[in-house]
């Protein structure tokens, strides 16, 4: 019997590096609703365009509020406010059988976790929900998240693989991948499954 297992991943790479093409091009077919969450209305998310695909941007992505997340069916659409607070309420109450993206996380997501982003980001499984969470750098991604991640996406950074990285992320797989994506060509990430 095939099991459906929600998965919160980390996409982390430094500005220009491809994170938000690789992150259109995974989420581009997926039959659920998708709904991007930003603090203002960043012109790569207007359509689904991507470098390989520039015929997509045809295909808009629809703005809504916050009384409009429970009653939108399937399809792509953009949650744009500065209020993060209110944003992570509602997809703590309202994204059910979802995908959320969350452009840009560091704007969102403190070092320590609140509780309606551990309540939403806990509780995927029960409400149908895959999560994707989009930092600009390693250093930005709090531990707790790290900890309750299934897979991490590392784009280049412009960051060193510290000790006090080392002692943040303890998981070896993590620094591997770090190594391994200096070496790779620009645009060239690597996944690893980091448990959840």
């Amino acid at each position: 019997m095939n099991t459906r297992i929600n998965k919160v991943s980390l996409i982390v790479g430094g500005r220009g590096s491809g994170k938000t093409d690789f992150v259109k091009n995974l989420i581009y077919q997926i039959p659920k609703r998708r709904i991007i969450c930003d603090t203002f209305d960043s012109p790569v998310w207007k359509t689904f365009k991507t470098y390989l695909h520039p015929e997509r941007e045809s295909e808009r992505i629809k703005e809504i509020g916050f009384d409009n997340v429970k009653s939108q069916d399937k399809g792509a659409f953009k949650l744009i406010s500065s209020d993060t607070d209110r944003i992570f309420q509602t997809i703590e109450s309202d994204a059910w059988n979802s995908l959320v993206v969350i452009e840009d996380a560091t704007r969102f997501i403190r070092k320590n976790v609140d509780e309606s982003v551990r309540k939403f980001v806990l509780d995927t499984k029960q409400k149908n929900l895959d999560l994707i969470f989009i930092f600009h750098s390693l250093s930005d991604v709090p531990p707790d998240l790290i900890r309750w991640s299934d897979t991490l996406t590392l784009f280049k950074t412009n960051e060193t693989f510290t000790s006090y990285m080392r002692n943040k992320f303890p998981n070896q797989m993590i620094e591997k991948a770090f190594e391994k994506v200096r070496t790779l060509p620009d645009y060239s990430p690597v996944t690893v499954h980091i448990g959840g």
